[in-house]
C-alpha cells in the first residue's frame, strides 16, 4: 500500500511538472509567435502601405480622369453655346446696322423728288478704295450711264459703265475727277479728286471769307450733277507767303470705308425718260 501511494504521488508531481512545462512552453510559444507576428507585420507594413497608396492613387487618378473628361465635355459644350451666342449677336448687330442704313436711305429717298433706286455695293478693290466700286444694278434694272450715285443729298459719284447685272461707279474722290462746286457763301469753283479720302477745292476767286468748317455743295453748273448736293466741308486751309490760298482741303461727307448701300438718282440733268 505504501508503495502504491508513493507511485501515486510521483505521478501527481510528474503531472504538475508536465503541466508547468507545457504552460511555460505555451507562454514562450505565444510570446515568440507575437514577436514573430509583429516582426512580420512590421516588415510587410511599408509594402502594404505602398500598395494601398498606389491603389488609392490609381482610384483618385481614375476618378480625376473621369472628372476631367466630364469637365472637358462640359467646357466644349459651353464653348459651343458661347460661339452660338456670339454668332447670333454678330448677326443681330449686322442686321441692326443694315436696318439703320436702309431706314436712313428710305428717309433720304422720301426727301428727294427725283426718281431713285436702292443699290448695294457689289464689289470694290482695296487698292481702288477711293476711286471706284460696282453696284448690283444694271441694264435690266434700267440703269443708265451718268446717273448720279449718292447717300441721300450726299454726293458719291456717277455711273460710268453699265452691264446687265451691275454697274461701275466713279467716285468724286477719284484722281482727275472734277466737279463744279460752290461754298455755302456762294463762292464758286471746282472740287478735284486725288484718289484719297479728301478732295481739293479751287475757287474761281480766292476770298478770305472761306474758313475751316464751311460746307461745299455742287453748283449745278454741270450737265451731269444737279445743284446743292453736299460734297463735304473744308477741313484745312493753307496760305502762301502772299496771303493767297495754296490749297483748300475738303473732307468728304460720306464714310467711304463703310460704304454698303447707295442711291442711284435718275436726274433730269443727266437722263430724260
Amino acid at each position: 500500500m505504501k508503495i502504491n501511494r508513493n507511485n501515486e504521488g510521483k505521478r501527481i508531481r510528474f503531472t504538475f511538472i508536465l503541466l508547468g512545462i507545457i504552460c511555460l512552453f505555451l507562454l514562450l510559444f505565444t510570446n515568440v509567435s507575437n514577436y514573430l507576428k509583429n516582426r512580420i507585420e512590421n516588415f510587410f507594413l511599408p509594402i502594404q502601405a505602398s500598395l494601398y497608396q498606389s491603389k488609392e492613387n490609381i482610384s483618385d487618378n481614375f476618378e480625376t480622369y473621369l472628372n476631367r473628361d466630364q469637365l472637358f465635355k462640359e467646357n466644349e459644350r459651353l464653348k459651343l453655346e458661347n460661339n452660338k451666342l456670339q454668332f447670333i449677336l454678330r448677326e443681330n448687330k449686322i442686321l441692326l446696322e443694315e436696318n439703320k442704313r436702309l431706314t436712313s436711305l428710305l428717309e433720304m429717298k422720301q426727301s428727294l423728288t427725283e426718281k431713285i433706286q436702292f443699290a448695294k455695293v457689289y464689289f470694290r478693290k482695296p487698292e481702288n478704295m477711293y476711286d471706284q466700286f460696282y453696284i448690283d444694278l444694271g441694264t435690266k434694272d434700267g440703269i443708265k450711264k451718268n446717273m448720279i450715285v449718292s447717300q441721300g443729298e450726299k454726293l458719291i459719284g456717277r455711273i460710268v459703265e453699265v452691264y446687265e447685272n451691275s454697274s461701275l461707279v466713279y467716285m468724286i474722290t477719284k484722281e482727275s475727277i472734277v466737279v463744279s462746286a460752290k461754298s455755302e457763301n456762294h463762292m464758286f469753283g471746282v472740287v478735284k479728286g486725288i484718289g484719297e479720302d479728301k478732295l481739293y477745292f479751287e475757287p474761281n476767286v480766292y476770298d478770305d471769307s472761306l474758313k475751316v468748317g464751311d460746307k461745299i455743295y455742287t453748283s449745278g453748273i454741270s450737265d451731269i450733277y444737279p445743284g446743292d448736293m453736299y460734297i463735304g466741308y473744308i477741313s484745312e486751309i493753307e496760305k502762301g507767303d502772299n496771303s493767297l490760298f495754296t490749297s483748300i482741303t475738303i473732307r468728304p461727307s460720306i464714310n467711304i470705308s463703310n460704304l454698303k448701300e447707295v442711291l442711284v438718282i435718275q436726274s433730269r440733268r443727266n437722263y430724260e425718260n
